[in-house]
């Protein structure tokens, strides 16, 4: 308990700092993450002595998890407070990042919104596209690629109405062009007809994106809460049912109901998670980056490289003989799993750096909020909530997907568009 206290006061503090400094970021979603998955739930799962997947943890081992969630701490820390000899690399891709959006190209944008809303009508079917359950299409025998089409064009349609509400906030569009983008991203992607991490990371990037007030008041992290605890509880009733099936007063009655015990629940695993890796490294060792190769080259097709490594959720549950492989694996996790306690330092160094690196950006570059760090962080921000949970593959599968289509949409609508085709 005093290992569990020690690093929940610690992280609030770091919350707090942060929120003080700017109502949104990715600092604040890393420790809203911490606070919630590594304090709350885990504390909640201590009292009850039971934890996803498994029933008993002992001390001793949540003692030494607690003890490694110390150290990335410290080691995010050290990131955002140290330079590097990478600056010049860095200026250049701020200057990428924070060059102007010129909205050159609004009709072609609306356009490209409105095919992708036809061709998921025409493929699934309009009432089929509100629930998750009956929404599901292949456009490939091969799963990944299948996979790959699908992200690209939800990536492609959340772009394309970011872009219209942020040339709206400019003035170079009229109000119709951004209720046609609304309208076909809402029928395309309902946020009861995709994953919940997709639903929040369009939606509340949309909302980041056009309101101001969310930029000036702190208001965001209790959005940020509400979303988490109401919100993405009732999108998961649509996960199987189709969307006439589904209860809405039922689910939120059980919501409510059952607030205390669904920190008990699979969707909570990340503190888990973290002990299993633990016991993965006592009993066969670190992988040495065989686990962080596989994520840097996540785009290579399994038929290619048979060994491919999986995702490390799936990875520690097939050493374990476990018949359900769906699991999370947090980023101090992947780091234990990959290089021991070295390997933690150095992932959060990483973390750390890259975080301050971007909220940089965002805030202190973007002044006059239209360059194209304005369409991609608030997404790849919330994002990145899901990316601390894990596991890494195929969160940074998605992130990589959805970063290079906002690259390629932004170009569109820049001034030297024509010269680059």
């Amino acid at each position: 308990m005093v290992t569990f206290l020690i690093n929940g006061v610690l992280w609030t503090c770091l919350l707090l700092y942060e929120v003080s400094k700017h109502p949104y970021s990715f600092s604040v979603i890393h420790w809203t993450f911490f606070l919630l998955f590594f304090f709350f739930a885990a504390i909640v799962q201590y009292m009850n002595n039971e934890f996803p997947w498994i029933d008993y943890r002992s001390d001793s081992v949540l003692i030494r998890a607690n003890l490694i969630l110390t150290l990335w701490t410290f080691g995010v820390i050290v990131g955002q407070n140290t330079r590097t000899l990478m600056a010049k690399r860095k200026s250049r891709l701020k200057e990428k990042l924070t060059s102007r959006i010129e909205c050159n190209h609004i009709m072609a944008t609306v356009a490209i919104a409105m095919i992708i809303a036809l061709v998921r009508v025409k493929t699934i079917g309009l009432s089929n596209l509100l629930s998750r359950g009956t929404s599901s299409y292949s456009v490939s025998d091969n799963g990944a690629i299948s996979m790959l089409i699908e992200k690209c064009m939800q990536a492609t349609s959340y772009f394309s109405t970011a872009i219209i509400v942020l040339a709206y906030k400019k003035r170079k569009c009229g109000l119709g062009a951004m209720i046609v983008s609304m309208g076909c991203l809402l029928i395309a992607y309902p946020p009861t007809g995709i994953a919940r991490y997709a639903a929040a990371a369009i939606y509340l990037g949309i909302l980041l994106t056009y309101s101001e007030k969310l930029k000036k008041e702190n208001i965001f992290i209790f959005i940020l809460l509400g979303a988490f605890s109401f919100v993405l509880p009732v999108l998961n009733a649509f996960r199987n049912l189709a969307f006439n099936e589904v209860d809405l007063f039922e689910t939120l009655k059980d919501i409510t109901d059952n607030f205390s015990t669904m920190w008990l629940a699979g969707d909570y695993d990340a503190y888990t998670m973290l002990t299993l890796a633990i016991d993965h490294v006592s009993t066969n060792g670190v992988t040495w980056m065989r686990q962080l190769v596989g994520v840097a080259l996540f785009w290579v097709p399994r038929e290619i490289w048979k060994n491919k490594p999986v995702g490390s959720g799936y990875f520690i549950a097939d050493n374990l003989g476990w018949a359900f492989k769906n699991l999370s694996c947090p980023l101090p996790g992947e780091a234990y799993i990959n290089l021991g306690i070295v390997g933690v330092f150095f992932f959060a160094f990483i973390i750390g750096k890259i975080m301050k690196f971007l909220d940089s950006c965002y805030w202190y570059q973007n002044n006059k909020d239209d360059g194209q760090i304005s369409v991609l962080y608030p997404v790849t921000m919330i994002m990145f909530f899901f990316m601390c949970r894990g596991d890494l593959l195929s969160s940074t599968a998605y992130m990589v997907a959805y970063t290079v289509v906002g690259f390629i949409m932004c170009s569109i609508n820049k001034s030297d568009f024509n010269r680059k085709i």
